[in-house]
Order: C-alpha cells, then structure tokens, then sequence
C-alpha cells in the first residue's frame, strides 16, 4: 500500500513536467529498468530507473526506490 502526501505532490508534479519535457526533447531511445534485490540487512529494494543515450554519452536517473516492508 503506497500513501500519497498531499504536502508533496505539487513538488512531484513539477518535477514530473520537467522530466516529461526533456525526455521529449531526445533523440533517442528510453529504457526503464525494473531491479529488484536483498541487501545483507535482510531488507528488500524494489528501484525503477529510466536510461537513455544523448551526444555519445549514456545517463541514467532513479525514479523511485522503495524498501518493500512484506513478502509478494
């Protein structure tokens, strides 16, 4: 179950219109990457990352990364 906070959705939809912006602007392809894994603590990550490649060079950046609290 996921909780929105009112406080930050204005922040996240402006951030979300920047993103949507330049990914349009590209020439090249996006990849989303869905990775899921355990670290040593016994705790279990879920990340979302978006990668693209622009003038010779590749970038990646975190959408999101969540600490998953129970089993699925």
């Amino acid at each position: 179950m996921f909780v929105t906070i009112s406080w930050c959705v204005p922040d996240f939809l402006f951030v979300m219109d920047v993103v949507l912006k330049h990914t349009k602007a590209l020439n090249s392809t996006i990849h989303l990457v869905l990775d899921g894994w355990t670290a040593p603590i016994v705790a279990s990550f879920l990340g979302i990352v978006v990668v693209w490649f622009q003038e010779g060079v590749i970038y990646r950046a975190v959408l999101e990364f969540i600490r998953l609290v129970s089993k699925y």
